[in-house]
């Protein structure tokens, strides 16, 4: 069934989120991976957050699951945009 035009709007702007989110979290795992300070101003904390011990999951950068999840996320609401399906119904 197509989904409607509602639809379409709803999954774009998911679409069009994810992006903005795998943006960023590109970026802070970039930031976190080559031990640079991240791009924000000088007083505000970003340096302790992006190296506390809270940065790591099992071992495993915050940053590096954030990419994958909001990757996953645009993959899969472009392929509803594509398909023309809707998972909703």
């Amino acid at each position: 069934m197509r989904p409607s035009r509602g639809e379409l709007y709803c999954w774009g702007t998911v679409a069009a989120l994810s992006l903005a989110g795998l943006g960023l979290a590109t970026y802070l795992a970039v930031v976190y991976l080559s031990r640079h300070a991240p791009a924000c101003g000088a007083t505000s904390g970003c340096r302790e957050v992006t190296t506390s011990e809270y940065a790591r999951l099992l071992e495993v950068p915050v940053t590096t699951i954030g990419v994958s999840a909001y990757a996953m996320l645009l993959l899969g609401s472009l392929a509803i945009l594509g398909l023309g399906t809707s998972p909703l119904r």
